[in-house]
């Protein structure tokens, strides 16, 4: 990101400050770091935390 200076720094900021998930995504927070993050749901029925690396499992 470096090549690209404030740019490439402000377009990371505006894409982690989304409000809203891309389709197919939701938001969850997670229960062992309380951050949120978006994420899409799997096949294997897992969600880990990219913080903390909590899993969690969900039913369909």
């Amino acid at each position: 990101m470096e090549e690209y200076g404030d740019f490439g720094r402000d377009l990371v900021k505006a894409i982690a400050h989304r409000l809203e998930p891309e389709p197919g995504a939701a938001t969850y927070m997670c229960g062992g770091c309380s951050k949120l993050m978006i994420a899409w749901l799997n096949p294997n029925r897992n969600i880990v935390c990219p913080s903390c690396g909590n899993g969690y499992s969900y039913a369909a």
